[in-house]
């Protein structure tokens, strides 16, 4: 399945839809969709005051893990806001340093680079953005252990 920055958004919303929680078949139907994607999964829903509204597989929503590559997400959110990049057609210019995967040697747009998780192209944003205003950020959502990493 090709990926896009239109799929996320519209598999965000579906999970994000109250008619997917509507009853106490709910559960089942995101476990259908997980199982669809043969992937083991963990979606948790919380409402603005912190309420859980909705769990598939709590028990390890409640373990730590290292965000790696989901760090992506929060990072374009961060990078759209600030206005950094503003679609999914902003670029990145190659610098002509081969890295690995070989995908990532070549000039990206926002869409391409989170198709394949293109490092360089997030570390890119990440200066542009700044530590200070990253740290704001992580803090405002109570992202994770709210740290980084050099």
């Amino acid at each position: 399945m090709k990926f896009s920055i239109g799929r996320l958004v519209a598999c965000l919303f579906l999970l994000c839809s109250p008619a997917i929680y509507a009853n106490d078949s709910s559960h089942l139907r995101v476990t259908e969709l997980f199982d669809a994607a043969d992937v083991e999964a963990t979606f948790v829903l919380i409402d603005q005051q912190g309420t859980t509204i909705f769990a598939h597989n709590k028990e390890r929503a409640e373990q730590r893990f290292s965000p790696a590559s989901t760090f992506k997400i929060f990072n374009t959110l961060i990078s759209l806001d600030a206005g950094i990049v503003t679609s999914a057609e902003s670029t990145f210019s190659w610098d002509s340093k081969e890295r690995w995967p070989d995908s990532w040697n070549r000039d990206h747009t926002l869409e391409s680079a989170f198709r394949v998780s293109c490092v360089w192209c997030y570390q890119q944003l990440a200066r542009q953005i700044g530590r200070d205003h990253y740290l704001r950020e992580l803090r405002r959502v109570d992202f994770g252990n709210q740290t980084l990493s050099e």
